[in-house]
Parts: C-alpha cells; sequence; structure tokens
C-alpha cells in the first residue's frame, strides 16, 4: 500500500519499498514500520513514532528533509 503524492513529490508507504519498485523516480520514500531502526541507505525517511518522539512531523520540516534526501542520493 501506497500513495505518490504529486503535490510535495514523495511516495508514502507502510514498509520502505525497494527503490526499483518506485514508480516515480527520483523520488523520496516516506514510511514507516521498522519503528525506531534507521531507514535503508537511499532516499528514504522514517517517520515511525519512535523516531519523531510520538510528535506528528509537520509537512513543511518533512520538505526540507525530502529534498536533503534528493540531493544527497540523486545528484
Amino acid at each position: 500500500m501506497w500513495r505518490y503524492f504529486h503535490e510535495f513529490d514523495f511516495i508514502l508507504s507502510h514498509v520502505p519499498m525497494h527503490v526499483s519498485s518506485f514508480d516515480y523516480k527520483k523520488s523520496v520514500n516516506v514510511h514507516g514500520h521498522i519503528h525506531e531502526k534507521n531507514s535503508p541507505e537511499g532516499p528514504y525517511i522514517n517517520v515511525c513514532v519512535e523516531k519523531t518522539n510520538y510528535i506528528p512531523v509537520n509537512i513543511e520540516d518533512l520538505m526540507v528533509e525530502i529534498k536533503k534526501k534528493k540531493v544527497e542520493h540523486y545528484v
């Protein structure tokens, strides 16, 4: 189960998706499922509550992190 958010250019999924399954190239996968563990190497951001100290993630803050991930992974 996943959804691509065109307006923010990221893929939201429950589990980290393999890059080869991204329908939208050069996207970042914002995901949960792995709790306090780190995301896989690459264009992933773990937003599990254990990683966010049980605080909701602000979309503007998430966009800053997404831009950093794109630069790290795709440039």
